[in-house]
């Protein structure tokens, strides 16, 4: 565990490490897969992350996410941090104490650690993690250490859609159709019925473009508009599998989120359920778009519900087919019933401390529809 330990003769690789015998769920996540031999599966694998800190006293704290199957053990520069389904006491030869599911597995578990913030040191560090197999036909450990900077606020830099900061506003020839203005979750929103949607800037616009990428917003979807058709939130592009460009959705049946991303030749998509969102109460969704780890991830009321690895966000330039449609699908179809309010476009990924301060502040960030005086 020590920054000094002379890894040389490890195996380099990308973060997501393990094996699947048959390609299943873990597929899109591992990045660096175990060799088997003849003697069957491995009881666990040793990792190490460094890392660099400028300035360890800027931060307040920390969480580690953990995808795993089916246990580990975390350090940071040597100490201790978290461990789940590890046995005791914990040798190198040694396997998990329990098995993990795998929708247990895929989905990131939370651990506080903040009070390891303290580990942290100026220069070159260490995040090592010793996982753990129980036995099965298949292994993954993916681990993802946030920290939260002292006194952060919430993320100043919210490029407002179609101009250059929060408090930008809509254009009334940028409404079309049934758009109507009403009260919001912050002064005042845009209600959405019947082909009604919000038209803003040109193709290329609000591509994701090289960069990474954060989206934020609030809505309600009616009660009654529950008819088996999705109901697009927002969308730059990514009408269909083969138009580029990128989209946010509520799920047919209304009961989740799906997000989607197009480079014109393919598209891939992440997607959570959370019961109703069609009961008409305000709801906060966000989708961070991390280029540099090929993830997206969906957030629904500042809680990590899903994340994705795709491979297209390694390969350059993402272009976007058409402008940005609020409320609508950029091919003029599955228009929202409801409200929207607070949207706002970063241009990095956002950590997920820093999506939730959005969403418990109870401010706005911007009143982007505003109507112009």
């Amino acid at each position: 565990m020590d920054a000094r330990f002379d890894a040389i003769n490890w195996r380099a690789g990308t973060n997501g490490v393990g094996f699947e015998k048959t390609p299943g769920e873990f597929r899109d996540l591992l990045a660096t897969r175990i060799d088997l031999d003849a003697r069957g599966s491995p009881n666990g694998v040793f990792v190490r992350i460094p890392f660099q800190v400028e300035y360890p006293g800027d931060y307040a704290g920390m969480a580690l996410y953990m995808r795993y199957d089916d246990g580990f053990a975390a350090y940071l520069n040597g100490r201790q941090i978290a461990s789940r389904n590890a046995p005791f006491p914990l040798e190198w030869h040694s396997t998990a104490a329990k098995q993990n599911s795998t929708k247990a597995a895929v989905t990131p578990e939370l651990f506080k650690v903040s009070r390891s913030v303290r580990y942290l040191k100026k220069g070159l560090n260490i995040l090592a993690i010793h996982g753990l197999n129980g036995g099965g036909d298949d292994m993954l450990i993916l681990p993802e250490l946030v920290a939260l900077r002292k006194g952060s606020e919430i993320p100043e830099v919210a490029a407002s859609p179609g101009s250059g900061g929060p408090g930008q506003a809509v254009a009334r020839e940028a409404q079309k159709g049934g758009v109507k203005q009403v009260e919001g979750r912050f002064g005042e929103a845009y209600q959405f019925e019947k082909e009604g949607s919000i038209e803003l800037g040109a193709r290329e616009d609000h591509a994701i473009g090289v960069t990474s990428f954060t989206l934020s917003l609030w809505f309600t979807r009616d009660p009654e508009s529950i008819d088996s058709q999705a109901r697009r939130l927002v969308s730059a592009g990514a009408g269909g599998e083969d138009k580029a460009g990128w989209a946010l959705w509520i799920t047919r049946k209304a009961d989740g989120l799906s997000f989607a991303v197009g480079n014109g030749g393919s598209r891939s998509s992440v997607a959570a359920k959370d019961g109703s969102l069609a009961s008409g109460e305000w709801r906060h969704a966000a989708v961070s778009v991390d280029r540099g780890n090929k993830t997206v991830s969906l957030f629904i009321d500042g809680k990590l519900v899903a994340d994705r690895r795709m491979r297209m966000l390694g390969e350059g330039n993402l272009p976007s087919g058409s402008g940005l449609s609020i409320g609508r699908n950029s091919d003029d179809r599955q228009h929202h019933r409801g409200k929207i309010d607070d949207l706002a476009i970063w241009r990095r990924a956002l950590l997920p401390e820093e999506i939730e301060k959005i969403v418990s502040s109870g401010k706005g960030l911007g009143e982007i529809f505003e109507e112009e005086e």
